[in-house]
């Protein structure tokens, strides 16, 4: 049933029967019949500058609501939208309008919401609108004077209900609470100075965000971890090491005058007094202005008048030709440009394995497990989650079945580095062994001896592997059991005493 057409009837027959207007409800006023006519209009004795405001506001609250409008439905429905295309129509659209004396057209978020929840699909929606509206204004339009605003309002209201995105609020507040900030400064703008205001809101506080991100990027130094390749973030990564007398630094954003600061700042407070070489991890840095560059060139020449190297590496090619074009070729020329960290530390007289500060020697081995990689702060979270998750399917079993280290090394799909993972993960399960043996009605040598027998299959993994990789492993069993003892000494304690009990029936075995 149709209700906002059901509801215009009803309160078109209320007003023919009874005196609405008396009692204070506004009526639509009275619309002549006939179509619009053609006009040319006239600009000549218009003050262009008081207009200017007006028209540049209506001109952003088109394009901002049909694009956010169109863009939200065509996610919805998993269709591509130009947006190009779609500026241009309403533009066209703009011009239509100006030769009848309508209103400015764009995307109707209630009429779309209309749309949706009648099941619409095609262009066909609009093209019997206008149909319908023509015939309207043709022959109906005594009709109009008779609908009462507020049922009018509410169909409004109605439709509207639906494009409010009240889920995303809520998301944005646990998510991004500046993202939440923006999002409620526009609507309160909307509803306490109207659309126009509420838009110019939410696009000058996104465009400052968006600044503020460009200004401050999440730039960091980066470090080795002995056994692994590439390099690492120092400040997330416990067991990177700084290569000696090296700064590495990685700068995720572009490169431009208000931003420069933070570059030099963040290099500076890094350099010691045995500091030899800076290099420069410019793989994120896509575009350099000119102020940039200027800086640059003087922040190289003060650098090695201290004697410290300083290296660009990893970065695009176009990056090159701002240099050269913009005062920056003699970083280039001077063979301070590398494609690779590795050309530029070999440049400085350093390679594998490099020496790094805090060791004694660069051939000890470290783990960076890759669930604290991808985690970071979560990883303790994430592993108590997964923990609990397999305890749940293994109390859905009957016993330990011959499939559950599979369903182990699923839960851990992180290759080499997962059997690893894998490993700590039974550790984390055997500490559960009472809760286990109550599920599956088993004794504890026996459950004990399971989880023993897939670790065991795990070393076999790691030894055709990768035998080095399982020497380490056997190392950092020590560090997670560490970890699992501060979070359950009691359940730990328990863990340790079926563990020496399965090793000394080994050793009996064997005797």
């Amino acid at each position: 049933m149709p209700m906002p057409i059901l509801m215009m009837f009803i309160g078109a027959l209320l007003t023919a029967v009874f005196p609405l207007e008396k009692y204070g409800v506004k009526l639509l006023p009275h619309v002549d019949s006939g179509l619009p006519k053609l006009v040319i209009p006239s600009i000549a004795h218009v003050d262009i500058s008081a207009l200017f405001f007006t028209t540049l506001s209506i001109a952003i609250v088109v394009l901002a609501q049909t694009l956010l409008s169109a863009q939200g439905n065509a996610m919805k429905d998993g269709y591509k939208l130009d947006g190009n295309k779609e500026i241009f129509a309403y533009g066209m659209a703009e011009l239509a309008t100006s030769l009848v004396g309508c209103c400015p057209t764009n995307g109707s978020v209630s009429r779309t919401g209309l749309a949706r929840q009648y099941g619409c699909k095609t262009q066909a929606m609009s093209l019997s609108a206008a149909a319908t509206m023509a015939l309207l204004l043709l022959f109906g339009t005594g009709f109009i004077e008779y609908l009462p605003v507020p049922i009018l309002t509410a169909i409004v209201i109605t439709a509207l209900l639906g494009a409010c995105h009240f889920a995303l609020g809520k998301r944005l507040f646990k998510e991004s609470r500046n993202e939440f900030y923006i999002f409620m400064a526009a609507c309160c703008g909307v509803l306490i100075f109207g659309t126009i205001y509420g838009v110019v809101i939410g696009i000058v506080l996104s465009f400052l965000a968006v600044v503020i991100k460009a200004v401050t990027p999440p730039a960091h130094f980066l470090g080795i971890i002995p056994g692994q390749t590439g390099f690492f973030n120092l400040e997330k990564n416990v067991n990177a090491r700084p290569i000696r007398h090296t700064i590495i630094y990685r700068f995720p954003g572009n490169l431009f005058f208000a931003n420069i600061d933070k570059f030099q700042e963040d290099i500076e407070k890094a350099i010691k007094e045995d500091t030899e070489q800076v290099i420069v991890d410019a793989s994120g840095i896509s575009n350099i202005d000119f102020t940039a560059i200027d800086r640059l060139v003087i922040f190289y020449n003060d650098l090695q008048k201290r004697n410290i190297d300083f290296y660009l590496t990893r970065h695009m090619d176009h990056l090159n030709q701002a240099l050269r074009e913009n005062g920056g070729i003699e970083i280039i020329t001077s063979g301070h440009v590398r494609r690779t960290m590795q050309q530029a530390l070999l440049d400085c007289g350093l390679v594998p394995p490099y020496p790094l500060e805090d060791l004694e020697t660069s051939h000890i081995s470290f783990i960076q497990p890759e669930l604290e990689w991808a985690f970071g702060n979560e990883a303790e979270k994430y592993k108590q989650k997964m923990t609990q998750e397999m305890l749940d399917k293994i109390h859905s079993k009957t016993d330990l079945s011959p499939d559950l280290l599979k369903d182990i090394e699923n839960h851990t799909n992180f290759g080499e580095l997962g059997l690893i993972e894998a490993d700590e993960f039974l550790s984390r399960l055997e500490m559960h062994i009472p809760e286990i043996m109550e599920k599956i009605h088993e004794n504890e040598q026996y459950v004990e001896e399971r989880l023993e027998q897939y670790r065991d299959r795990i070393e076999e993994k790691l030894q055709e592997m990768n035998p080095e990789t399982l020497r380490v492993l056997k190392q950092y069993r020590s560090k997670y059991e560490k970890k699992l003892q501060e979070l359950n000494p009691h359940a730990f304690n328990h863990y340790k005493e079926l563990h020496q009990k399965h090793l000394e029936r080994l050793e009996k075995n064997k005797k």
